[in-house]
């Protein structure tokens, strides 16, 4: 229960750095391109950035002046040891549940299972390849979780949508807007936010 609670406290830290500075960031960025965007849309790109924060703080992602040391561990057979990390399987699962909602929800493109799949694969594989320098485990079993995770977001906001009409009809004014969001948060997540996250830390012992 301890682990939980500092875990949940360090994710608000996180959350409360890139929404204190990330997000103005990227409001600026991508200014012009959001005054051409319905109402909805612009709080979706929001609502993606903060969820791409929310996975960075989770897996705990290096970022700028934080400790970088080589040091692999990883686990490469698929299923090996699945039943007794269960819970750290259900829960690497979760986290990807809102990206296969979020990305068909937002862009016309990913309204394919297996395009929708791929960007939650590519995106566990970049955090695992960084995990090499965080003296985490890289685990083949995080990529699975991720592509079910990812899928059964996918499955419950195609139903959702389907129902209610939650899809963004609008199309991007360039064809890769989602990699675009998603660079631009992790660059102001890697440069920014470590600095804040110890000023919010050392004001929270004082």
């Amino acid at each position: 229960m301890r682990d939980m609670l500092d875990g949940l406290t360090l994710l608000g830290i996180d959350m409360l750095s890139f929404g204190v500075v990330g997000i103005p960031m990227l409001l600026g960025l991508f200014l012009p391109v959001l005054r051409t965007k319905s109402r909805e849309k612009r709080w979706l790109l929001i609502l993606f950035s903060l969820y791409l924060a929310a996975v960075w703080s989770a897996v705990g992602m290096p970022g700028m002046g934080k400790c970088w040391v080589f040091a692999p561990e990883c686990a490469l057979v698929p299923f090996a040891g699945l039943f007794s990390g269960l819970r750290n399987r259900a829960l690497k699962t979760l986290l990807f549940v809102p990206l296969g909602f979020l990305l068909p929800t937002l862009w016309p493109r990913f309204r394919r299972l297996g395009r929708t799949v791929l960007a939650g694969l590519i995106l566990s594989a970049i955090i695992e390849m960084a995990q090499l320098f965080t003296f985490r485990l890289t685990d083949i079993n995080d990529l699975i979780a991720a592509a079910l995770g990812t899928s059964l977001g996918y499955w419950a906001g195609d139903g959702l949508n389907r129902h209610f009409g939650f899809y963004v009809r609008e199309e991007g004014p360039y064809p890769r807007e989602a990699e675009a969001v998603a660079a631009a948060s992790a660059t102001v997540l890697f440069l920014v936010c470590p600095s804040l996250e110890a000023l919010f830390h050392t004001w929270l012992h004082v």
